[in-house]
C-alpha cells in the first residue's frame, strides 16, 4: 500500500528537536538550572562555513532490532560543548502511523559529535595529502553531508568525498570517509572504507599512500567492539579545557549547580580516560 511507502516529515523532526533542546531534561530541579540544555551541532558546508547539521533519511537498522528501516536522523552536543549528546531518529510503520525514538549518548562515554569528526579527518595525514593531490591538480574538492548511522552496536560517521575538474564541472563522487569517532578511513567504496577502518591500530600512526592503494574490497566488516570508550587524542584535551572554562565560569557567576554539573563531567572524562 501507498502508506507502507510513507516517510517521516523532515518539518517534524526539526521542531522536536528544537523542542528537545531543553524539555528532554527529566526533573525538575535539572531544568530549573538548564544544568542539562542541548544545542543543535554544526558541520561544514563545501569545507567552508558551518551550517546547522540538518536531518538526513537512511536505510538502516538501529540497536535491539533485526530489520532495516527508513529512519530520519538528527543529533544532539551539550550547549556550549561539540561531543554528542543525543541522537534522534523519525520513521513510519507499516500503517504510515510515525514515531520518533530518542537515543540519549552517556556523557562518559565521550562520543565526538559532527564537527569534532570534520577536525578529525582535515587532521588525518593521508586524507590530507589526497585532498592537496588533488587540488594542486586544479581540481576542486569537497565533502558532502556527515551522515552518523549504526553499524552493529555503534555509530559510525560517513562522508562522500566530491571531485570536479573545473569550476563549472559536474561534481563527481570520488571517497567515501568513515570514522568512529578515533580512526578514520577513506576509499573509493563504503564497504571497504568500513573494512580499512577494522585494520586500523587505535594507537598507530596512518602511514602515507598513493592513489593507486585505495582500491575495492567486497567484504563487509564491522568495526570492533574493544575500547570503544576510547576518545581521539585531538578531541579530550579541549573537552577538558570546555569543562574547565565552564566550571570556572558557573562559579563567578554564582551558579553552584552549574559549577557542580561541569565537575562531575569533567571528573568522568578524566576517569575514563585513566581506564
Amino acid at each position: 500500500e501507498l502508506r507502507q511507502h510513507l516517510r517521516y516529515p523532515r518539518s517534524l523532526l526539526s521542531l522536536q528537536s528544537r523542542v528537545l533542546l531543553q524539555y528532554h531534561q527529566e526533573t525538575a530541579a535539572t531544568f530549573h538550572g538548564q544544568q542539562d540544555v542541548w544545542d543543535e551541532p554544526q558541520e561544514l558546508a563545501e569545507n567552508t562555513s558551518p551550517v546547522p547539521y540538518r536531518p538526513e533519511y537512511g536505510l538502516y537498522t538501529i540497536p535491539g532490532e533485526t530489520d532495516a528501516a527508513f529512519h530520519l536522523t538528527t543529533v544532539f552536543v551539550p550547549a556550549g560543548r561539540q561531543n554528542l549528546t543525543g541522537v534522534l531518529l523519525g520513521r513510519t510503520d507499516d500503517l504510515g502511523v510515525p514515531e520518533s525514538i530518542l537515543f540519549d549518548v552517556p556523557v562518559a562515554d565521550q562520543v565526538p559529535g559532527p564537527r569534532q569528526v570534520e577536525a578529525l579527518v582535515e587532521q588525518d595525514p593521508l586524507i590530507s595529502q589526497q585532498f592537496s593531490l588533488w587540488r594542486t591538480g586544479g581540481s576542486q574538492v569537497w565533502t558532502g553531508h556527515l551522515h552518523l548511522v549504526p553499524v552493529g552496536d555503534r555509530l559510525v560517521y560517513m562522508e562522500p568525498v566530491f571531485l570536479a575538474a573545473e569550476a563549472d564541472a559536474i561534481p563527481e563522487l570520488r571517497r567515501f570517509v568513515v570514522s568512529d569517532g578515533r580512526r578514520v578511513a577513506m576509499t573509493e567504496t563504503l564497504e571497504a572504507a568500513i573494512a580499512e577502518l577494522e585494520a586500523i591500530e587505535i594507537t598507530g600512526p596512518r602511514t602515507a599512500a598513493t592513489e593507486d592503494s585505495f582500491t575495492e574490497d567486497e567484504d563487509f566488516l564491522t568495526l570492533p567492539s574493544e575500547n570503544s570508550d576510547l576518545m581521539p587524542m585531538q578531541v579530550w584535551p579541549s573537552e577538558a579545557l570546555e569543562l574547565l572554562e565552564e566550571a570556572e565560569s558557573s562559579a563567578q557567576e554564582g551558579n553552584w549547580q552549574g559549577f557542580g554539573a561541569a565537575l562531575t563531567e569533567l571528573r568522568l572524562l578524566l576517569e575514563g580516560l585513566r581506564d
